[in-house]
């Protein structure tokens, strides 16, 4: 009888320990997010105030994802809701959000006269 009562009162307090674990993971969850959402809010007013235009890259964040190595990372970085900040504050102070496309040669294109080189290695892009 002693044993059951012993087993029954071990349950309980791990239970508690338990619960008080998974409290204390939800407010650094809590705490993260907020944080970052600050971030997102100060990078974003920072930008809209400096820049009249303001050039986005269209990421396929689904297919990046499939990359076991990264997916964690932008997984957690919440690139929609930075784009999403970015794209109301520059309709709020009236300047440009411009979406490149993904397969727009930029790294290939030379800053000077605009032409494409089509053979250029990653290692020498700039």
């Amino acid at each position: 009888m002693a044993y059951l009562q012993y087993q029954l009162a071990k349950k309980k307090k791990g239970s508690k320990n338990r619960s008080k674990i998974r409290q204390k993971v939800a407010r650094l969850h809590s705490k993260i997010a907020d944080s970052r959402l600050d971030y997102f809010y100060k990078l974003s007013h920072k930008l809209i105030n400096e820049n009249k235009i303001i050039f986005v890259e269209e990421l396929q964040a689904k297919n990046m994802i499939c990359n076991v190595k990264l997916a964690k990372h932008i997984a957690d970085e919440s690139w929609s809701e930075f784009l999403r900040q970015l794209k109301y504050k520059a309709e709020w102070a009236r300047r440009t959000i411009a979406e490149v496309d993904r397969f727009f040669p930029r790294s290939k294109r030379c800053s000077c006269c605009g032409f494409v080189h089509e053979a250029m290695t990653l290692n020498i892009r700039d």
